[in-house]
């Protein structure tokens, strides 16, 4: 009877132990769980600031070759009106360097791909 109740504490203590020892790992997979976590929030919060600073600064791109491709256009039908094959012609290139640069201009940045 003595060994059996002996075996039986044994099986108590390692059953606490391994409680005890679960427990630990539980606590410490739970702490590297949350700051994997809390390190992917601060990557994606990163992301999200630079991809919404490209977004603005291709909106400003966007206005400016749409101000520039409508006053080329504007100042070509001008030209074509007032029948100045001088004019024209430099309207002309104006418009065809302001479509090059837009082209340029509206490349998505590589953190927008």
């Amino acid at each position: 009877l003595r060994g059996v109740e002996e075996a039986i504490r044994v099986v108590k203590e390692n059953a606490e132990q391994q409680r005890e020892t679960l427990a630990a790992y539980e606590t410490e997979v739970r702490r590297q769980v949350e700051r994997y976590r809390a390190e992917a929030e601060a990557t994606l919060n990163e992301k999200t600031a630079e991809l919404l600073q490209e977004l603005h600064a291709a909106r400003g791109r966007l206005l400016s070759v749409e101000t520039r491709l409508s006053t080329g256009l504007t100042t070509l039908q001008h030209a074509i009106s007032s029948k100045s094959k001088v004019e024209t012609t430099s309207a002309c290139s104006s418009l065809r360097r302001a479509v090059s640069d837009s082209r340029l201009a509206l490349t998505p940045h590589p953190v927008l791909l």
